[in-house]
């Protein structure tokens, strides 16, 4: 690729741009074509090709940009890298930001995602520092909008971008220019009259710091209304606003450009001395404020005592642990699992309270790390360090056996787990084609496996999106690598397939969830990056990284059938479960003990949790909920069918 700032001039070819990039999928839809997400096929890093069709996208157009871009250097303003001329037509190689336009952004926090002040005005600053760089370089963007505005991850936040300098002017346009156009939105009232200064860019700025505080801009309608109220209506501040905020939109937004901030770098210090005195108090949120609901439906059971007298007459407390074993089709009573390091058993609820001994119990050569519940009730995979075992109260039986480390994924959908180490991987089918089956597992089950090679030596995770398989190995403590597989038709997979990895900005130290067209990350440190609680959603081809913005830090994270489940800490006295789409948008809180574990989250609404005693720290019950008898309140809730 050639170095940023430099530009291929190419003679028309005959050449497809398939020859010279691997595309990945559609990016964007702009103003004036499509934007693509590529790889070059001689490597290096994700660009963004932006299609320039001519008869929508002049040369004169083109030409601007292009000087623009090559003349702006600057870390909240997009690269360029080349200008390619292919069969298909003409494109912009360009920086690929993964995360995605403002605008989207927007659209979230207007459908209810959380997005703290502290983080607003963050953005805010960003995007004046990129002002400030075009302004002082002579440079008026003359379009700022929220779509004009790029989110690129990166481990300490979201770094923003100015985009799409077609329409970028300087002070002194050339004889003849037409300057009278832009978004009218976010046009400042001279340039209605093709009038324009830096103090124009910075009126769109103060309708984006606005809608990014409030969810909208200050006038609407069609572009004649918009242009009536640019020109004539006066900016009533909403309330809510802090004062000292509401200062600076009221000189942001005034109609007369002399009487606005002058320079992005003043508004940028005006911005700064509020955001070095502003503390986020706690309902200060962009989005729709869901009451605290106390736990729906519940049912409560005494978990058994873990405490037993050792040698010596000391008491010792081993560590165990629970899973839920549910049948699906309701008509019998669920199974409890206990576990601890040496053992296992299997314990009735309904018998639970009465003291009934298990229904079964087996020894177990070393402890198991995670039960996976299987449909055929009641059974269960459970992985050890060095074994996958299939359970049941009849017998513990071992599937396979592995001399070095390994992770594992249940594929549901397709009723197979999927495994690999650092050398290979394999499949297990459940139920395979074939003979009739009297059991899963049966003993002429297939098995599948082929090398592979972990390009760092280094196995995190294995994950099952769709139609993909996802491998993610730990570079340092801020990046990880994600290597996707096209998850094969048939066993063993087709070889030949070269895998795509990504490098992304996320804490391999954290919890990841698939939600199987995207998956989550939740970082390790509770927030060691200094800030706001939020999760990661990624998905791949074309690769986008989105960030839900959370009310407390994310403790758990499991799959529901309205989306997802969230077990958040919010302070040191209380927890609350979070009901979310898989969108990202909240549907519903829950009011939960500190201490509690999300156990299991079933097909038809129920939530088991595993919840302290009061006063009795040692000791647990089994808590049911059943988030069906939540109420329907006109919130985001409403109409969601839980089970």
């Amino acid at each position: 690729m050639d170095s940023p700032g430099a530009v291929s001039r190419r003679t028309r070819t005959t050449k497809s741009i398939h020859d010279s990039y691997q595309i990945l999928g559609l990016a964007g839809q702009g103003q004036y074509g499509r934007v693509f997400c590529a790889r070059p096929r001689h490597g290096g890093d994700l660009v963004a090709l932006k299609e320039l069709p001519a008869e929508r996208f002049p040369t004169p157009n083109l030409l601007r940009e292009l000087r623009y871009l090559l003349t702006l250097n600057h870390p909240n303003i997009t690269r360029c890298y080349a200008l390619e001329h292919a069969r298909e037509g003409r494109y912009l190689v360009l920086e690929y930001c993964e995360g995605g336009t403002l605008r989207e952004l927007i659209d979230q926090v207007e459908r209810g995602l959380w997005l703290p002040v502290k983080q607003v005005l963050g953005f805010v600053d960003q995007i004046l520092a990129g002002l400030d760089h075009a302004h002082r370089q002579g440079v008026i963007h003359c379009d700022v909008k929220p779509e004009n505005i790029l989110l690129k991850p990166t481990p300490q936040g979201w770094q923003l971008k100015l985009t799409d300098f077609g329409i970028a002017r300087h002070p002194q346009p050339a004889p003849g220019e037409i300057s009278a156009t832009g978004s009218p939105a976010y046009m400042a009232p001279e340039r209605f009259y093709g009038q324009f200064s830096p103090a124009s860019d910075l009126y769109a700025v103060g309708i984006i710091l606005l809608e990014l505080l409030t969810g909208r801009r200050p006038f609407s309608g069609s572009p004649s209304q918009l242009m009536h109220a640019h020109l004539n209506q006066p900016f009533v501040c909403p309330e809510g606003i802090p004062a000292p905020l509401q200062e600076l939109l009221e000189i942001t937004l005034r109609k007369l450009p002399l009487r606005r901030f002058r320079t992005a770098a003043q508004m940028r210090s005006a911005l700064a001395t509020f955001a070095r005195e502003w503390q986020e108090p706690a309902g200060c949120w962009v989005g729709p404020r869901l009451s605290r609901r106390s736990p729906p439906g519940l049912q409560v059971w005494d978990l058994p005592d873990p405490g037993f007298v050792g040698e010596g007459g000391r008491e010792s407390l081993p560590e165990q642990k629970f899973c839920i074993c549910e049948d699906p089709s309701g008509s019998r009573s669920p199974l409890l699992l206990r576990v601890t390091p040496q053992r296992l058993e299997w314990l009735d609820l309904q018998t639970l309270a009465s003291g009934a001994p298990p229904l079964a119990c087996f020894s177990l050569a070393e402890p198991l790390q995670q039960v996976l519940p299987l449909p055929s009730f009641p059974e269960a995979l459970a992985f050890s360090k060095s074994n996958l075992l299939h359970l049941s109260p009849a017998r513990v039986r071992t599937l396979l056996s592995f001399a070095e480390d390994w992770r594992a994924t249940w594929l549901a959908e397709r009723q197979e787990l999927v495994w690999a180490t650092a050398k290979e991987i394999g499949a297990v089918q459940w139920l395979p084609a074939g003979p009739t089956v009297a059991q899963p597992f049966p003993e002429f089950h297939c098995y599948f496996r082929w090398p592979w090679q972990v390009p760092t030596g280094s196995l995190l995770r294995l994950l099952a999106l769709s139609e993909h398989l996802v491998l993610l190995a730990g570079l340092g403590r801020q990046w990880v690598e994600m290597t996707v597989l096209p998850y094969p038709a048939a066993w063993p997979p087709q070889t030949g397939s070269q895998p795509l990895r990504y490098r992304l900005p996320l804490d391999p130290r954290g919890r990841v969830l698939s939600l199987g067209e995207r998956l989550l990350f939740a970082g390790g440190d509770g927030g060691g990056q200094g800030c706001c609680p939020h999760l990661c959603s990624v998905q791949v081809n074309p690769l986008r990284l989105r960030r839900w913005f959370l009310k407390g830090w994310p403790l758990q994270m499991a799959k529901a059938p309205w989306g997802v489940l969230l077990l958040c800490r919010e302070g040191e006295e209380f927890s609350s479960l979070w009901l979310y789409s898989e969108g990202g948008y909240p549907l519903a809180q829950v009011a939960v003990p500190v201490g509690s574990e999300v156990l299991q989250v079933g097909q038809r609404g129920l939530v088991w949790l595993q919840v302290p005693k009061a006063g009795k720290p040692q000791q647990f019950q089994l808590w049911q909920l059943d988030l069906n008898q939540l109420p329907a309140n006109g919130h985001a809730a409403e109409g969601v069918a839980l089970g």
